[in-house]
Formats: structure tokens, sequence, C-alpha cells
């Protein structure tokens, strides 16, 4: 399964996403190699600060610690889905401003498989916001 998430980011060195063996996926959802995630779309930027938000929110949904990369145990904090994959969407500036895209672009993360063989995520989670209740109340 994969589950979509617009965030600040993803720390791929963190032990709930290192993979040994594949380099952090493009924004080709194709890409499924990767041991925790299906995609990265690098809207804003193409990481996530070390104890990042975006890095925490996946944790809680999908995260499966691995420290060596490649061989999962059971991790106090591992997620609520730890066999399902990310399909991401970086949405914060290297100065933590939020920059989501068009609510078409953001919904449609882990939704565009060009194979048609890859699978797609069948919700997506967006735990983010701001003061302006306006923006708040448009992006919701």
């Amino acid at each position: 399964q994969v589950v979509g998430l617009s965030d600040t980011g993803i720390d791929v060195q963190n032990c709930y996403f290192y993979d040994a063996d594949f380099d952090k996926p493009t924004e080709d959802l194709d890409n499924y190699g990767h041991r925790k995630i299906a995609q990265y779309r690098a809207y804003a930027d193409d990481r996530d600060e070390e104890l990042g938000h975006g890095t925490h929110v996946a944790a809680i949904i999908a995260g499966n610690r691995a420290p060596d990369g490649t061989f999962e145990e059971a991790g106090v904090a591992n997620g609520i889905a730890p066999a399902a994959k990310i399909a991401f969407l970086d949405i914060s500036s290297t100065v933590g401003k939020l920059d989501p895209p068009s609510d078409n672009d953001v919904l449609s993360t882990g939704r565009e498989s060009t194979n048609n063989r890859s699978p797609i995520a069948h919700i997506h989670s967006m735990s983010w916001g701001s003061k302006n209740v306006f923006y708040y109340n448009n992006q919701a």
C-alpha cells in the first residue's frame, strides 16, 4: 500500500526510512525499489531538517526501523502501517516556509503511475496549516 503525504520533507538517512540499496526516489512513482519511499516530489526543496515535521509525520504513518537500511526490526516507534510506502510532496522551503502548489498537484502525488502497474495512494495526509484562516480554509 502507498500513502500520499505532503509536508516539510523526509530525512532519508533516518533509520525508519534509510535504504542501503536505493537512493531517494524522484518524481516518478514507478521508481518503486526504495524500501519506504515510493515517490519524492521536490516541489519546494528536496530535504527535511533533522527531527523535521515531515519526517515525524511520515514515521507515524509508515516508519519501519532498519538501522542498516536493509533488515527491518521491531522499533518502538514503528508507524501504524509499517509495511506501507510513502509518496511524498515536499512543500517547505529551506527557510521553513510552506509553499504548497495547487490542490490538484498536492492530491495527484502518489496517484499518477506511468506504467499502470505501480500501487497508487488512495489516501493523502496533509497535517500542515497556517495561522491565516483564509489560506487554511481554501487549502483544506
